[in-house]
């Protein structure tokens, strides 16, 4: 992936005489582009063979802008991410095509509604060790735009629900609460866990190699 957004970066920046700086960008972005994409064609796949696209759709449309503005935990290695991420969008988008009752959506709403809140105020935006944000005008550009994007969200869950469009309601609290969770002390707990277990095991497999 690397190498191939490199190799993509220098004939573009050869094409228009960019300098070095301007080509390490050119393949640092479309590093993360080919990484993107190569995540919702595996997430949007494994989807359609569930039957669950549109759920899986409407999960993403408010799981991908609410970590995009409000951080989050993240696994240390790309193929690490690209399997949980798709195992949790997949997983969830296929959970939000679950029958839920108008009363039991109202309640997840609520909750959800006051996490956001209260991570608003507490934890976002949620950085990590390798990209600390210490800037206070950006944690309150981002503390801003979260609020936003949080009055939004629940404005269309609202309207979804009034309409008994229950199931793209639930796909979008859902799409909060995974992103949410994420942005959590337990949301990073989980994630260092998963990666000192794949360590431990990577390690482990390693021992065996050389042994044998």
């Amino acid at each position: 992936m690397h190498s191939l957004a490199s190799n993509l970066a220098k004939r573009l920046g050869n094409s228009l005489h960019s300098s070095r700086e301007q080509i390490d960008i050119y393949a640092y972005g479309l590093e993360v582009l080919l990484m993107t994409l190569i995540t919702l064609a595996v997430v949007f796949g494994l989807a359609q063979l569930l039957g669950s696209a549109a759920t899986t759709l409407v999960f993403l449309a408010v799981f991908a802008p609410f970590r995009s503005i409000g951080g989050g935990s993240h696994l240390s290695t790309y193929p690490r991410c690209l399997l949980f991420g798709t195992c949790l969008m997949v997983g969830l988008g296929y959970w939000a095509g679950i029958s839920i009752q108008p009363y039991t959506l109202l309640g997840l709403l609520l909750l959800t509604t006051l996490l956001a809140l209260y991570a608003i105020v507490k934890w976002i935006p949620a950085d990590t060790v390798k990209r600390p944000i210490t800037d206070e005008k950006v944690k309150s550009r981002q503390k801003l735009y979260m609020r936003l994007a949080v009055y939004i969200w629940f404005i269309i869950v609202a309207t979804l629900t009034r309409y008994d469009l229950l199931n793209y309601a639930f796909a979008m609290v859902v799409g909060a609460l995974g992103s949410l969770f994420l942005m959590t002390p337990w949301g990073y707990w989980l994630l260092e866990a998963i990666d000192k277990t794949l360590n431990n095991m990577k390690g482990g497999m390693k021992r065996l190699y050389f042994k044998a």
